[in-house]
């Protein structure tokens, strides 16, 4: 006799969950009011990011392939908004039985897989087409769109849409001197799209408020699961785990981002997957600056944990003020408000409270999307990186706290909020207090 095989339950709807994006994320009016305002007529984007945000399509290989280098080119024109194409590398057509996206034009063009060896045969894109669909309308569009190369294939939706003597952007200069479009007026769209993508979407928020809730659960599973005698890279693999069974994941080379130096450094240090391993022991203050992604979107977001302690005197007033410092700058980030003024705000919380050396705390900033620095900073000049650039309204914006110390004085506490007229409001729910078990 041999036992019964026990019945296997398929969750369906777990792929629309964890793998499935929506039909159009981009934000498709303010791309078309900014390319009006900068006079572009056309926008070929070949930037893995933003690909993704204009078609809700990504490479099978994923990040196998990096952000210069993709597997596919969305072009648009200002003047035909409804026929947006998509010049994709024919391994990838299945994909599109499956998600959904706005853009029906869908152009495939040949790729490594071809066999060289052999003589031409026209319906070999036949072998990256489900067998269920072969015999479809779509299959066919697909036969006779195909082109033997991205470049070819570019070209012609250049021309198809209008753009062959227009001010076209691109956020990929290489693929512009490849396709030699001489009578295109050749202007930047890698700014172009940091200013579109920086104000999300309904559909981006609901995925990063997801990634959140991710980041938040793995990260108290990991706080909740430490013993005695667990190191610094015991909590690494605890926390991938963590993500990994609620659907995130954890990219290289390390899932946290600031060091915590077992013998205490004021300096603030990053490659924290460097760091030699060490025990985690009470007492010590545990910063936590956790990275991931949900759905190619990233999570920003961590706090401090004071190892089995936190009710002395010196860490609750620590922790009160970066509290209250956090909160008070959440309540300012209106439009318009720079990030000086945020940082100023946050600094006189800490002298209010009597922390020593406030001048030595570090508040910085960032948007948060598809990437960690959604923003267009200014193209020229030598300080383009210390531009005391201004909030914008529905941005994701990511506010870091920093004081250095010892083991016992270091603080770390970061937010990420949506930007509304009134200030802006967390998406995580774990409040500004310290992470306990």
């Amino acid at each position: 006799m041999t036992d019964a095989i026990p019945a296997i339950r398929l969750d369906h709807a777990r792929t629309e969950r964890e793998s499935l994006l929506p039909e159009r994320l981009c934000n498709l009016e303010r791309l078309l009011a900014t390319m009006e305002a900068r006079d572009i007529d056309g926008l070929v984007s070949y930037y893995v990011p933003n690909v993704l945000y204009l078609s809700s399509f990504y490479a099978a290989g994923g990040h196998a392939h990096l952000e210069a280098n993709g597997l596919a080119a969305f072009v648009f024109s200002r003047h035909h908004p409804d026929h947006p194409i998509l010049v994709v590398q024919d391994t990838e057509l299945a994909f599109f039985r499956h998600q959904p996206s706005w853009v029906s034009d869908i152009r495939p063009f040949s790729s490594l897989v071809r066999q060289l060896d052999l003589p031409d045969d026209p319906d070999f894109i036949d072998n990256f087409l489900p067998g269920d669909a072969l015999n479809t309308d779509w299959a066919r569009r697909m036969r006779e769109n195909l082109t033997p190369s991205l470049v070819l294939g570019v070209r012609k939706a250049v021309g198809d849409l209008g753009l062959s003597h227009a001010r076209v952007a691109f956020d990929n200069p290489r693929l512009a001197r490849q396709l030699r479009l001489d009578d295109v007026e050749e202007v930047d769209g890698y700014g172009l799209m940091k200013h579109v993508r920086l104000v999300k979407t309904p559909q981006e928020l609901e995925i990063l408020k997801t990634a959140a809730d991710i980041n938040q659960r793995a990260l108290q599973a990991t706080v909740d699961s430490w013993t005695r005698g667990m190191t610094w890279r015991d909590l690494a693999r605890e926390y991938a785990r963590n993500v990994t069974a609620r659907s995130g994941l954890c990219r290289d080379p390390y899932p946290f981002v600031v060091s915590n130096p077992p013998h205490g450094d004021p300096a603030f240090l990053v490659h924290a997957g460097l760091d030699p391993d060490y025990a985690i022991e009470p007492g010590m203050r545990i910063m936590f600056d956790c990275h991931g992604t949900f759905k190619e979107y990233g999570w920003d977001g961590g706090k401090t944990w004071i190892v089995d302690g936190g009710d002395d005197p010196a860490s609750v007033r620590t922790a009160n003020a970066f509290s209250e410092a956090l909160q008070e700058m959440e309540a300012r980030m209106v439009p318009g408000t720079k990030i000086s003024e945020l940082q100023g705000t946050a600094r006189a919380v800490l002298r209010r409270h009597g922390l020593a050396d406030p001048e030595r705390a570090l508040f910085f900033f960032h948007g948060v999307g598809l990437e960690h620095g959604e923003i267009e900073l200014p193209a020229e000049g030598e300080n383009q990186r210390l531009a005391d650039w201004s909030v914008t309204e529905g941005m994701v914006i990511s506010t870091h706290l920093y004081y250095g110390g010892s083991v016992r004085e270091r603080y770390w506490l970061e937010d990420v909020a949506i930007v509304h007229d009134d200030g802006a409001r967390s998406i995580y729910d774990w409040g500004f207090q310290p992470l306990t078990r």
